[in-house]
């Protein structure tokens, strides 16, 4: 059974130019419910909306190359969430996330100001 229509990504170079960056090749296999895997995904906190998720999910599952996957940046961990799970489920390598977890030094100060605020 048919798991995904090959398509591009596309990206834009510094002249302006757009290019193709990864072609996606045709894979036969299972179908995959992509809107479990959305619910599941969108259940981790997170800045990563239900869409990119989606998107996340098969740019990395319907891959043919076999290859490890690093996210860094993870923060809450909602894109890894999706990643993580593409990966192991397609087969295709290893997820590693890479982040020191402690938020944005802007979020921190944030965080900062509005507890004092309530003391």
């Amino acid at each position: 059974m048919l798991r995904a229509i090959g398509y591009d990504v596309h990206c834009i170079q510094k002249d302006g130019k757009v290019g193709v960056h990864s072609p996606i090749e045709l894979k036969y296999g299972p179908v995959v419910d992509l809107d479990y895997v959305t619910v599941v995904g969108i259940s981790v906190p997170g800045m990563t909306t239900k869409q990119s998720g989606q998107n996340l999910y098969s740019l990395s599952y319907f891959q043919e190359e076999k290859g490890d996957v690093v996210e860094i940046g993870t923060w809450q961990g909602r894109s890894a969430s999706f990643l993580a799970r593409a990966t192991h489920e397609s087969g295709n390598g290893d997820f590693f996330a890479i982040d020191h977890f402690q938020g944005s030094p802007l979020c921190q100060n944030s965080c900062r100001l509005f507890l004092k605020s309530c003391v």
